[in-house]
Formats: C-alpha cells, sequence, structure tokens
C-alpha cells in the first residue's frame, strides 16, 4: 500500500466516523425532542382532564345543592304534616293507649 492510499484510507476512515457520530448526535438529539413532545403531549392531555374533571365537579356541586334544597323542603313539609298528624290525633291515640292499658 502506498502512502497516498493509507492517507486516503484514514481520511475515510475519519470521513465514516464523522458521519457516524453525527447519526449518533442526530439520533440523541431526535430522541430528546420525542421525550420533550411527549412531556408537552402528557402535561396538556393532563390539564385538559383536569379541566373536565374541574368542570363535572362544578356540576355536581350544583345538583347536590339543589338535591339539597329539594330535600330540606320535603323534610319540613314532612315534618309538618306529621306534626300536624301528631297534633290531629293526639289525643284519640292517648285515649286509645289508656283504654288498652286499663282494660
Amino acid at each position: 500500500m502506498e502512502l497516498k492510499d493509507v492517507k486516503e484510507l484514514i481520511d475515510f476512515d475519519k470521513e465514516t466516523v464523522k458521519k457516524v457520530s453525527d447519526v449518533y448526535d442526530k439520533k440523541a438529539l431526535v430522541l430528546k425532542q420525542i421525550a420533550q413532545e411527549k412531556e408537552t403531549i402528557k402535561n396538556k392531555t393532563w390539564e385538559e382532564v383536569e379541566a373536565k374533571v374541574k368542570e363535572r365537579k362544578a356540576q355536581l356541586d350544583q345538583k347536590i345543592a339543589q338535591d339539597v334544597k329539594v330535600n330540606d323542603a320535603y323534610y319540613t313539609k314532612m315534618a309538618q304534616e306529621l306534626k300536624a298528624t301528631y297534633d290531629a290525633k293526639k289525643g284519640e291515640w292517648e285515649k286509645e293507649l289508656f283504654d288498652r292499658c286499663v282494660k
């Protein structure tokens, strides 16, 4: 092998090493970009999910508040009806209990 051939081989080897190094650098850059994009997508998705959950929670809280009002009104109405029934039947029930106990 002549000196010229050896120099060409060395130059070719240097070029090949540089190309391989560039490919590895590009691969590392692409992997880094993929990781960043993955993180961006994950964060965006979580923000969307959190927004939907927050919205749904607000809807449910509002429905619960409405249900509480309805239930309170129903309870008040039934308590009044029960008290009215008790007041109306109190004397009759006392007499019936007294009669059952005495007989």
